[in-house]
């Protein structure tokens, strides 16, 4: 079910979430049914974590795709890099828009704190689009004890993202995708590069 606006959505529903948005009996995970959050703020409640942000400037659902990534211990496969609406539990714990926003504002060129909504929600899409380009640089620190290593995309001279390979489960199987952890304005991370963006 799709909610018609004048205007372009920004946000897609990833998946049912807890707070009755979509059909109470049907299954925890399906296959993608957008429901679109406008840019009025909020939509049948308060947004879910899950809720999808789509590309700023093509309207897809994706940013960008990585592919197979190899390394030391690392053997990781290919999968679109989605920005989740997300959460923020502190500065290093959290995924996504909301983490983005309230762990990096100042880098992100904000003198107070702003408040969640269309206009932060644009510039921190805006923001991770212009990193998530194609040809750049992926990297992995290789710093995780248990070998869940993050990849990371460099790009020099806009900033670098975080992203952790996630599955969702689907009718059709587990479908990998990357998730946007976190993302700063500025190159920071050393490590070996694994990949290119595709």
């Amino acid at each position: 079910m799709t909610t018609t606006l004048k205007s372009r959505p920004i946000l897609t529903l990833r998946k049912p979430a807890a707070t009755k948005i979509e059909n109470d009996a049907g299954p925890r995970f399906v296959e993608l049914r957008p429901r679109v959050l406008g840019p009025w703020w909020p939509n049948n409640g308060y947004p879910s974590p899950d809720w999808l942000i789509k590309h700023p400037t093509t309207g897809a659902n994706e940013y960008c795709v990585l592919p197979n990534l190899k390394g030391p211990g690392l053997d990781l496969c290919s999968g679109a890099a989605l920005l989740l609406y997300g959460e923020h539990w502190s500065r290093h714990n959290g995924y996504g828009y909301v983490h983005i926003l309230k762990g990096h504002w100042r880098e992100l060129g904000y003198r107070k704190q702003p408040e969640l909504g269309p206009e932060s929600l644009s510039r921190v899409a805006k923001f991770v689009s212009q990193v998530l380009k194609s040809k750049m640089r992926i990297l992995c620190e290789f710093s995780e004890m248990k070998k869940n290593h993050r990849p990371l995309v460099v790009n020099g001279i806009v900033g670098t993202v975080w992203l952790e390979l996630r599955f969702e489960s689907t009718p059709h199987g587990r479908e990998p995708y990357y998730s946007v952890i976190t993302a700063i304005p500025k190159k920071q991370g050393a490590g070996s590069e694994i990949g290119r963006v595709i």
